[in-house]
């Protein structure tokens, strides 16, 4: 019995505050069950148990409603409620609108994510708005006896290079780390210097695909002499032999006047679509940079538009085509 009454020792201001909770016949019942003065469950005649229960819970309900009455007539109270379920109410919203924003940003980055590993829908400023046009001309393609590809993912595994790798070696940076191309200049006969551009293996290899597998198929004019099969310069000096008068022409700057646009607009007129034509037309056109050193770190900076680079395999074979008539 010590032992109980020990191991729930209350204070007086604990015992009133609960008395106040319930009544005072409930609370010297709990004790007398509590003491083993009385059973917990009515065994006894007339126990009276359950009954100061019932009375107690009565009482408790009686006491909630007397004291949400009180509350009703209470304007400031009400306001205060009214204000706190308002509260409840904008903060639940606020950590409902903020998951559902959340789970909308996960699944927009897994689409996002999915769509790049299919397919390539920017490379650029200025260059990307074509890249959702996947239209080919099929007749002209048959025509001219080229590999049909109706997107940048055919083309990639045509070229058996990721599309990753694709990406990165079309894309288009005004300022950037890397550079796709060695540059150097070697001097001219007739005085000066020639500016080389020489591609880095991974983008020469893309380029020496393109050129064997789509420029070399397109059939020249038969004056063309320069970086043609089984032509020389001999075979273009041939036909002058004896001539009384020969006039040499060189034109100035003649790969890098061709620009990005115009290249893009060779690869379209021979069929493809305007989204192949604008990986392809910048795979084989570069812009003049400049190197720039910040921080330990170099730079390079586009100083003009792309256009044709003297030093890549593909640029004699875009040239006479375009310049076939």
């Amino acid at each position: 019995m010590s032992d109980i009454i020990q191991e729930q020792p209350r204070t007086r201001e604990e015992l009133y505050e609960k008395i106040k909770s319930s009544s005072k016949e409930s609370f010297i019942l709990e004790d007398m069950i509590r003491l083993g003065f009385w059973p917990e469950k009515g065994t006894m005649p007339c126990d009276p148990t359950d009954e100061i229960r019932k009375k107690t819970e009565l009482n408790i309900e009686l006491q909630d409603l007397k004291s949400n009455l009180k509350n009703l007539n209470n304007e400031a109270y009400l306001i205060k409620k009214f204000k706190e379920e308002r509260f409840k109410e904008s903060k639940r919203k606020r950590l409902e609108n903020k998951v559902k924003k959340e789970e909308e940003k996960k699944k927009k980055a897994e689409e996002w994510k999915l769509k790049q590993s299919k397919e390539i829908s920017y490379l650029g400023e200025k260059v990307s708005s074509g890249l959702n046009n996947n239209d080919c001309n099929l007749e002209r393609l048959k025509l001219n006896n080229l590999p049909i590809y109706n997107n940048a993912e055919e083309l990639s595994s045509a070229m058996n290079i990721s599309l990753g790798l694709l990406r990165f070696l079309s894309f288009s940076r005004k300022v950037s780390k890397i550079s796709h191309y060695i540059r150097f200049k070697v001097p001219k006969k007739t005085g000066g210097f020639r500016l080389i551009s020489s591609p880095m293996p991974k983008l020469k290899n893309a380029q020496y695909w393109i050129l064997e597998n789509i420029l070399k198929k397109i059939e020249l004019n038969e004056k063309a002499h320069g970086f043609v099969d089984k032509k020389s310069i001999l075979t273009n000096a041939t036909p002058h032999l004896k001539s009384d008068i020969l006039i040499n022409m060189d034109l100035k700057d003649f790969f890098p006047s061709l620009s990005y646009k115009r290249v893009k607009g060779l690869f379209k007129s021979l069929g493809y679509s305007e989204s192949i034509a604008t990986i392809l037309g910048l795979v084989c056109t570069e812009a003049e940079v400049q190197e720039a050193e910040l921080d330990g770190k170099t730079f390079f900076v586009e100083l003009d538009e792309r256009k044709l680079p003297q030093g890549a395999p593909t640029s004699p074979a875009i040239t006479n085509i375009i310049c076939k008539r």
